[in-house]
């Protein structure tokens, strides 16, 4: 309560992002391969359209790589109220430049948003 107390009003007004709206629509875990010469690039883009269609990050992980890979492996779980708009942040995704695959885990999305590479 403390620290509430101690931010600003406009901040401190804001509801926090509801989780169990997330857990209803389900749990998006999905494997990204991004361009290795361009790791913060393609993680600005996914973070960026991840939060621009709601969802709630819930973990990212990035592959530790190898000097001579052309590609890295970004691990990520997020949620979102509806399964639109899972199906609309893997659309986004395949949109990316420096996104070179996206691959869905445990999630039941359109055929087509399944699997794909880019």
């Amino acid at each position: 309560m403390h620290a509430v107390a101690s931010l600003p009003e406009t901040l401190a007004s804001r509801p926090a992002p509801s989780r169990t709206d997330s857990a209803a629509a389900g749990i998006l875990r999905a494997s990204v391969w991004i361009d290795a010469s361009e790791v913060f690039g393609a993680m600005e883009w996914i973070l960026a359209n991840a939060r621009r269609t709601g969802l709630v990050l819930q973990s990212l992980r990035l592959d530790e790589g190898d000097a001579r890979a052309s590609m890295r492996q970004l691990e990520l779980k997020a949620g979102a109220g509806t399964a639109e708009r899972l199906d609309l942040f893997l659309h986004r995704l395949r949109n990316g430049v420096d996104i070179r695959g996206v691959q869905v885990h445990g999630h039941d999305v359109s055929a087509a948003s399944a699997t794909a590479r880019c």
